[in-house]
């Protein structure tokens, strides 16, 4: 449910006008403020202007291609890359839905909805918001709620208590970087965000654990990645030099296999 008494803006996209209206007359009851586009220019003008709190985007290719627009949002540097989207579609196919999540998309809504389901999802995408995942082949809120975002015998180790959730979070951490380090010299922008999310997440996983190794070993990275950027050096093999002797504690944390893959 949203806050009462605090303003929530919404931007939704349709090209229908008389849609755009409907769903602006219903978010109204939720206290959501909207503003309407009817196609991609206009969608990212306002985008650009003026940061929603949801984007309520309708597939209708060739004017609003929902998976593709979420992907190339939550790639972009616009203060919107990480606002929540729900999507809605005519009878999407099960290979819609599942290119919609991987694009980043929080919700798949099929049309016709009833004002319930609508206000159902838009209340879970602004009250429970789900964690970031800044990956380079992904970008855009964990999926857990569909297809978790850590492989599944992690998840078995997880139930079974055989590690915990810190560590799980540790390793996912640790593979996130070496695809980004692989495509540094591909995709340097996603890749360099990548790494710095990780050495981050890393970083507060140690706060957790109490664990003063991994701690130097994120402020480390985070530290080489700035200068190897400054420096004009940031390349997948220099990444991958610089950071050798980084982690050479860390095995209660992340594992030997884990902590030695940059070495290969």
């Amino acid at each position: 449910m949203a806050v009462p008494g605090k303003k929530q803006e919404a931007l939704v996209a349709d090209p229908s006008r008389a849609t755009v209206q409907l769903l602006r007359s219903l978010l109204l009851s939720r206290r959501i403020f909207t503003l309407g586009a009817h196609e991609s220019p206009t969608l990212w003008r306002l985008l650009d202007a003026c940061p929603p709190d949801l984007i309520v985007l309708s597939h209708c290719p060739p004017a609003l291609d929902a998976a593709a627009l979420t992907s190339e949002l939550r790639r972009s540097d616009l203060a919107a890359r990480k606002t929540p989207v729900v999507m809605l579609a005519d009878d999407p196919t099960p290979t819609q839905v599942r290119a919609a999540r991987d694009a980043g998309v929080h919700e798949v809504l099929r049309r016709p909805f009833s004002l319930a389901n609508l206000l159902l999802r838009i209340d879970a995408v602004l009250d429970k918001p789900r964690p970031w995942v800044e990956g380079v082949s992904y970008v855009g809120p964990d999926r857990r709620r569909f297809n978790s975002a850590l492989p599944s015998p992690r998840r078995r180790l997880i139930d079974k208590q055989l590690i915990s959730p810190q560590s799980a979070r540790a390793g996912q951490a640790l593979e996130i970087m070496k695809l980004a380090i692989e495509a540094i010299d591909c995709d340097p922008r996603q890749a360099l965000r990548a790494l710095l999310a990780q050495a981050a997440e890393l970083q507060q996983v140690a706060i957790e654990m109490t664990d003063y190794d991994l701690a130097g070993a994120a402020k480390g990275l985070t530290d080489c990645l700035k200068a190897a950027v400054k420096s004009g050096r940031f390349s997948s093999s220099q990444t991958r030099s610089n950071l050798r002797g980084l982690f050479p504690s860390v095995s209660s944390t992340a594992g030997e296999s884990q902590r030695l893959w940059w070495v290969s």
